[in-house]
């Protein structure tokens, strides 16, 4: 076992030599990533049912177990191979062993944690190095906060496990005190608390409900009004006139579908275009896709097994062009260290470019003071992340999966209802996990803060979202550093939307692409950088992705 290091005893310590250790006992992909422990801090976890090697359901004393297989498994090395031969009693110890590495490493990180918050408070420091120290400290105390979250929740895991621990009502009220608490701190909070965020909820719920309740019975539409109306009740909420959507520039693709075999080599052709060392790779263990600092992860499941031409150019938008850019740039200015709140302007820029390919400048409208084209809020497609987050505060745990059920049948779901169910109960028994309002609230923010730097020129510009993965209110300080150093970063390419172009117009020249894009985009300046990405080479691969997207 590596032997931790006690920075305390260490004399004269400097911000580089801290920051190196935190790269590689926090942040590192050996450790952190290794352990699938950035999991934790992302709040990403996938649950299962059965056992993998035999396909037979998990069971405990005759019931069936929904096992939180990030937390046991990939970082508490539970194995489940064996699990169908066992005894009841030796399932749950197996379970509770898996349960101590888990807390073990959980306590290991928050214990490093502290002593690398206390080596950085000890620094005199000035300049870039003030800012970065500033930078690490917010993120540490967002980590130790997550992590704790994480501890909290156990018990909970243990339940939906199959294993009841003891636990007396008081530790309960406090259990579920402590989680909202940090819930709020790192994630904002109930949205039932928003009236603007019930307003979007409720808007966004009908919309999705008028295009969709032919799918239907009489009956069920009935039952989903019921939804509609308990937000409806809510103090605030105004069921504001909902905003027509602009064209969707995808739809007409919806017929082509790329198989995973072919879909995987096309998102390394994007990755290789940008200059990313990031791979596209499949894993049996993820429950979703989702980015690391060198890999993005897709599922094996049957749904992953084809994929849309529409969702491709998306996830590309999404995972590579928003979250790959801003991991490459952010190694250069902090390693691996992620800056707190990191998650909500990631999510939300990713959200914003593929608001961009969806609808193009059909999102736009002009501010009458300047005459600049800024962001419509009301009209992009917002997560509705943040809906069955509200229904999950106003309803009891029956009616949240009736929902997600009634949602399925709608076409709003990507995943079972029993999984959207259990990611929404993540850690939580009384209430839901908030992180995923991250991803709304994000988007929000971002499209408040760019509209913002558009109106008066001054502030966070499109630009300086891809600077790395910091928070919002890091971005001007990441900026000073990266001026101050000189540090070259990179910027995204747009060759989703370069796609998209030759396949509505047949137009394969650069010049006339560039002139368009400028056209649509003018608040998107990104120099030469844009033009000098576009050359014959990788014309020629931007082509051939074409054809393997137009063979079905």
């Amino acid at each position: 076992m590596k032997k931790q290091p006690n920075l305390l005893d260490i004399p004269e310590i400097n911000l580089d030599f801290v920051i190196d250790e935190i790269n590689k006992n926090i942040f590192d992909e050996k450790i952190w990533i290794g352990e699938k422990m950035w999991k934790v801090a992302e709040v990403t976890y996938s649950y299962t049912s059965k056992n993998k090697k035999t396909g037979n359901d998990l069971k405990i004393n005759g019931k069936k177990i929904n096992l939180n297989f990030t937390l046991f498994c990939e970082i508490g090395g539970l194995n489940l191979d064996d699990f169908d031969n066992i005894t009841d009693d030796e399932k749950i110890i197996k379970i509770l062993q898996a349960r101590d590495n888990l807390e073990k490493k959980i306590f290991d990180k928050m214990r490093l944690i502290s002593i690398f918050k206390k080596n950085i408070k000890n620094l005199n420091l000035n300049g870039t190095d003030k800012l970065k120290a500033e930078i690490i400290y917010d993120s540490l105390n967002e980590k130790n906060d997550l992590l704790e979250y994480c501890l909290y929740g156990m018990k909970y895991e243990l339940e939906k496990a199959g294993i009841k621990p003891y636990f007396s009502k008081m530790e309960e009220i406090e259990t579920d005190l402590n989680l909202r608490r940090i819930d709020k701190k790192v994630f904002g909070g109930q949205v039932v608390d928003n009236p603007t965020e019930i307003n979007l909820s409720y808007n966004n719920l009908v919309d999705f409900f008028v295009k969709n309740k032919e799918k239907l019975t009489k009956q069920e539409q009935e039952s989903f009004k019921i939804f509609i109306k308990k937000i409806a009740s809510l103090p605030g909420c105004k069921k504001l006139k909902i905003t027509q959507k602009p064209k969707n520039r995808l739809s007409k693709y919806n017929n082509l579908t790329v198989k995973d075999i072919h879909y995987i080599p096309i998102f390394n052709e994007f990755t290789k275009m940008l200059g990313l060392g990031h791979k596209a790779v499949q894993n049996s263990e993820a429950g979703s896709i989702s980015d690391g600092p060198n890999t993005i992860e897709f599922p094996t499941s049957k749904e992953f097994k084809t994929m849309k031409v529409p969702r491709i150019l998306s996830l590309n938008s999404h995972e590579i062009e928003a979250h790959s850019v801003n991991d490459e740039n952010n190694k250069k200015i902090l390693g691996n260290i992620r800056g707190a709140k990191s998650t909500e302007k990631e999510e939300g820029l990713a959200i914003l470019m593929e608001n961009l390919l969806k609808y193009g400048d059909g999102i736009l409208k002009v501010y009458k003071n300047t005459g600049k084209k800024i962001i419509d809020l009301e009209k992009c497609d917002i997560p509705d992340s943040i809906v069955k987050t509200l229904i999950g505060e106003i309803c009891n745990d029956e009616e949240l999966l009736e929902y997600f059920k009634l949602k399925s049948k709608m076409g709003g779901l990507k995943i079972s209802p029993k999984e959207a169910f259990l990611r929404a109960k993540r850690s939580n028994k009384s209430g839901v996990q908030h992180k995923d309002t991250s991803y709304a609230r994000g988007f929000i923010k971002v499209v408040k803060s760019l509209n913002k730097s558009i109106k008066s020129g001054k502030g966070i510009n499109f630009e300086d979202l891809f600077l790395g993965k910091f928070g919002i209110k890091d971005l001007e300080k990441a900026k000073k550093i990266k001026e101050a150093e000189e540090i070259q970063t990179i910027l995204p390419q747009f060759n989703s939307e370069r796609i998209l172009y030759i396949m509505e117009t047949g137009d394969t020249s650069e010049s006339n692409f560039l002139k368009d894009f400028q056209k649509k985009f003018p608040f998107i300046n990104l120099g030469n950088m844009l033009a000098e990405s576009i050359t014959s080479e990788t014309n020629e691969k931007i082509l051939e992705i074409i054809g393997e997207l137009k063979k079905t």
